[in-house]
């Protein structure tokens, strides 16, 4: 008993434990997600005036999620509003294409894989796992070689057939760990 305790109350302990809540409240909001959207009323959202079914919002998040992994960065003119909110700041598309583009840059195999999906509204909600292997200093670490997999939560909210808001929560500790082996 001792020895669990231990454990848990080392940094890798207390770091497992708050991902762990953090991945149980991510999943909690997106089941809630998921009941709203069993329940909601007709979708609000609309792309040329027409309103998008949550159909049409699965595919346009499906198809965003294919131009990320084909890397395929211009293409965000299609998904993204010139402007947008991103964390509560507004930015310029351009801003998240550069963004982007630096990820691939640092990491030439990155992968998104969408886990979970639930559509509330105009919001599409994900759990996703990321995966690639960094080649040029990325997060502010150094390459290693190593592989690294991740979980990420994103929150987009689609406008006129756009995402005109978008924030998302990475893993950044467990990336750390992977490519230093700090627990």
């Amino acid at each position: 008993m001792a020895s669990e305790m231990d454990e848990m109350n080392s940094p890798k302990g207390r770091r497992d434990f708050v991902w762990q809540t953090t991945a149980l409240s991510g999943a909690l909001a997106l089941m809630h997600a998921g009941a709203a959207f069993a329940q909601s009323p007709s979708p609000t959202h609309t792309r040329g005036g027409m309103a998008m079914s949550r159909s049409e919002l699965k595919a346009f998040f499906e198809r965003y999620i294919d131009a990320l992994n084909a890397h395929d960065m211009d293409r965000m003119t299609e998904f993204v509003h010139e402007r947008l909110t991103q964390h509560g700041k507004t930015i310029a598309r351009d801003d998240v294409i550069a963004s982007l583009k630096g990820h691939i840059e640092a990491v030439p195999d990155f992968k998104w894989r969408v886990v979970d999906l639930a559509i509330d509204g105009d919001t599409v909600a994900a759990r996703l796992y990321n995966i690639g292997t960094p080649a040029k200093q990325w997060l502010g670490l150094q390459p290693t070689g190593a592989t690294v997999e991740y979980g990420e939560f994103a929150f987009h909210k689609v406008r006129d057939g756009k995402f005109y808001e978008q924030n998302y929560a990475i893993d950044v500790l467990e990336v750390q760990r992977q490519l230093v082996g700090k627990k």
